[in-house]
């Protein structure tokens, strides 16, 4: 019997042996949860990035289907009807029935381009409902819709907007997204029609460097993400957002914690990137890779 004691006495812990092995434990803990945090943010990214994927190829798909046209975005500075955007027979873009529409007459439908998110959902299997704009309205505020088109890291507050939008006031149904596109080649100049594109894949002459979608802190109304009007020849993203982006409340912003300091863009040759931001501030950092992104870079030409 006092032998048995006697093992039983040599296989317990001490109290500074427990306390050396916890202290072991939560020096792995505090070494393994900035590694698991970034894998984390990764997974985050890389799921962004197929989002904006997958958002690329789906407007390449309408642009198959729409006679070289990807869906149109924008601030448009007219009133909006098939008509006036040059697609009286409604083949180059996603309409949906429009009881609100000024240009809707009697005795006829009136018809308006849908937003992104329902002109891209139609070719992402999401099936939104173009029967009139309270269905759409409706299916774009689903929360499993908002969902698809957030990016999993955007913590800002969502704000409604809509990415087409005419200057008489007259805006698109609601959308939510984390995502900006190029209104520079997407969009339509009013006095200026034949300068823009308007979605035509032919005018933009380098699709492999010229921007289609990028993440964009939501708050700024998805219409004002990038100005047409003011765009010159050849302009790059560093060359836009220092230029004429930057001091403007309307225009998009970047989000440097989203990614850390990273940024995922779609272009208009179906390939998707993740590339870093500029150094704040921009007149004293490094341009980060928005000196090889195009906005206008030889669409103009």
């Amino acid at each position: 019997m006092r032998q048995r004691r006697t093992l039983r006495r040599a296989v317990a812990f001490t109290l500074v042996e427990l306390l050396v092995v916890i202290g072991i434990i939560a020096l792995l803990i505090a070494i393994l949860l900035p590694a698991l945090s970034r894998a984390r943010e990764q997974a985050k990214l890389v799921k962004c990035l197929s989002v904006l994927h997958g958002m690329g190829q789906a407007a390449q798909l309408h642009a198959a289907e729409h006679r070289g046209y990807m869906p149109i975005a924008g601030m448009q500075a007219i009133l909006i009807s098939p008509e006036s955007l040059s697609d009286a027979s409604r083949k180059k873009y996603v309409w949906f029935r429009d009881e609100n529409n000024p240009e809707r007459t009697v005795g006829k439908d009136g018809y308006t381009p849908a937003p992104l998110s329902a002109a891209l959902g139609f070719y992402m299997n999401l099936n939104p409902d173009l029967s009139s704009r309270k269905d759409l309205q409706a299916w774009l505020q689903q929360d499993w819709v908002i969902r698809y088109f957030t990016c999993p890291s955007d913590n800002n507050p969502p704000t409604q907007g809509s990415s087409i939008a005419a200057t008489s006031g007259y805006p698109g149904p609601f959308e939510l997204m984390s995502y900006a596109f190029n209104e520079a080649a997407l969009g339509r100049r009013g006095d200026r029609p034949d300068r823009c594109p308007m979605g035509n894949t032919a005018r933009i002459r380098r699709p492999a460097e010229v921007f289609l979608f990028c993440d964009g802190v939501r708050g700024a109304r998805p219409e004002h993400a990038y100005g047409i009007f003011e765009l010159a020849d050849d302009w790059t993203l560093y060359d836009y957002w220092s230029v004429a982006g930057l001091p403007s409340s309307a225009t998009v912003k970047f989000d440097y914690t989203r990614h850390r300091k990273k940024m995922n863009v779609a272009f208009f040759d179906g390939h998707a990137e993740t590339v870093n931001l500029p150094d704040l501030p921009l007149s004293k950092g490094s341009h980060g890779d928005f000196d090889r992104i195009g906005v206008s870079k030889g669409i103009y030409q």
